[in-house]
């Protein structure tokens, strides 16, 4: 689903649950948000980001489900845009509690240095601060 059209239903699947990858693209969602930011418990993330890495550069065919990924904040998700940049299952990285507009500047901007300028970004505004400074 890359047109003009927006997906009307996401599925969230944890990223540290591999097995479960697959099965979620049959369930007729739009999107699939594959979850390595609550989801994964901290022990877990360089694990599961890892399985994702591998899961989207495997060649998953996902029909017209758009594939995304939510990454961690700070570092660890500087971590998770370096694992994930360029795959080309990847529609795009969701980055979640997005506070401002630095925070998604140094995603965007760690992409282009990565040479990735196909991935979207979705911050996820989740508090009233992030939502009054969205401008």
């Amino acid at each position: 689903m890359t047109g003009a059209r927006l997906p009307r239903s996401y599925l969230y699947v944890p990223g540290n649950a591999p097995d479960k990858l697959g099965r979620a693209l049959t369930r007729g969602a739009d999107a699939l948000i594959v979850d390595l930011e609550d989801a994964v418990p901290a022990n877990a993330k360089d694990a599961a980001r890892r399985s994702v890495a591998a899961w989207l550069g495997s060649g998953v065919e996902a029909g017209d489900t758009e594939l995304w990924v939510r990454i961690n904040g700070g570092e660890t998700g500087h971590d998770d845009v370096r694992a994930l940049a360029g795959l080309p299952a990847l529609t795009g990285l969701v980055i979640a509690k997005a506070e401002d507009f630095a925070q998604v500047a140094a995603v965007a901007g760690l992409l282009a240095d990565l040479g990735d300028v196909t991935t979207r970004l979705m911050p996820l505004l989740e508090t009233a601060g992030a939502v009054l400074d969205a401008r």
